[in-house]
């Protein structure tokens, strides 16, 4: 038996999740790819693609201060880069479900799952 209490929902971190569209100079300079690398770095799940007007779209979840770490590397991505905007909307729980990966047994759950996509 332990004395200290148990824990709260108050004691686990927020939890987040952002559709973003960025726009700007940001397909043929490796956006997706470095994006998918940070975001594992950082332990967020998600995706990535490029759209066909010429932006990215990133769909991020995790830890409400790993979403906005993100999203604020969003702003700048890789060296060749020109990022003109990031635009955040709530994903909608279709969007969401997306996220739903079944994981092998074996399967670390707790690691972060991210995705370029095309």
């Amino acid at each position: 038996m332990s004395d200290s209490p148990p824990e709260t929902s108050a004691d686990q971190p927020s939890r987040d999740a952002r559709l973003l569209r960025i726009s700007g100079r940001v397909q043929g300079v490796t956006y997706r790819a470095s994006a998918a690398r940070q975001a594992q770095r950082i332990g967020v799940d998600g995706w990535v693609r490029n759209t066909p007007d010429g932006d990215v779209e990133a769909l991020v979840s995790g830890e409400a201060t790993a979403v906005e770490e993100f999203i604020s590397w969003c702003w700048s991505g890789p060296r060749p880069a020109r990022v003109d905007a990031v635009a955040e909307q709530i994903p909608s729980s279709q969007q969401l479900a997306e996220l739903d990966v079944v994981r092998d047994p074996g399967e670390n759950s707790a690691a972060p799952k991210f995705s370029v996509r095309r």
